[in-house]
């Protein structure tokens, strides 16, 4: 005759291990969920022209110096799961004849992983107006729309001057000395400020003359 008590604690003990078995399932760590995957890429590039006055574009720029790119992936809060290369390319905006004259410095960036928006400093080569930054995953499997930034123009010549500057009396120029007289300058400037200038600093700029 088998003992009852020893099967009472057979199934006792069988009881408290089918207990444990769903405690351990309730506390198990859940899989972790990857972010939303970009589907496109937005552009945006700047200058900080903080203390100029007057209307100064988002972008105040000579050729070879640095502005900032800032990506951000789509929709809102997309990232990449890997850190991502991205190819940099300029055009012309369509109402600007011709091809560009300068490339960008650097010509690729690295999106970190896991990151939906990041900022760059980036250089372009040469003087052009309508310059269209585009950036593109650097892989031909991409399905991310490539983004395109505003038309911007990069200058030859970024001269600044701070109130006070004693050229603003006697004129404050770009361009060729003898701009007034006539020059093979493709375009000069001469400003007279006798009252000097309200805002912190000013800017003049020399451009590059586009074909109409």
């Amino acid at each position: 005759m088998r003992n009852p008590s020893r099967r009472r604690w057979r199934a006792a003990l069988l009881a408290a291990t089918a207990l444990l078995a769903s405690a351990l399932v309730g506390v198990a760590a859940p899989a972790q969920a990857h972010g939303t995957d970009p589907t496109a890429i937005s552009v945006a590039v700047t200058t900080d022209n903080s203390g100029l006055g007057g209307a100064v574009p988002d972008v105040l720029v000579q050729a070879g110096d640095q502005f900032t790119l800032t990506i951000s992936l789509l929709p809102h809060g997309a990232t990449f799961h890997k850190s991502t290369v991205l190819d940099l390319t300029p055009s012309l905006e369509p109402s600007v004849l011709g091809r560009p004259h300068g490339t960008f410095n650097p010509s690729k960036i690295t999106m970190p992983a896991g990151v939906s928006h990041a900022s760059f400093a980036v250089a372009y080569s040469a003087a052009d107006n309508g310059v269209v930054l585009t950036a593109t995953v650097d892989s031909r499997y991409s399905t991310v729309t490539s983004g395109r930034s505003a038309p911007f123009d990069v200058v030859a010549t970024l001269l600044e001057a701070a109130r006070g500057d004693p050229q603003f009396k006697t004129g404050l120029g770009v361009g060729d000395s003898s701009c007034a007289k006539g020059t093979s300058e493709p375009e000069c400037g001469i400003v007279v400020l006798p009252n000097d200038i309200s805002s912190a600093a000013a800017a003049l700029t020399l451009g590059r003359c586009t074909v109409d």
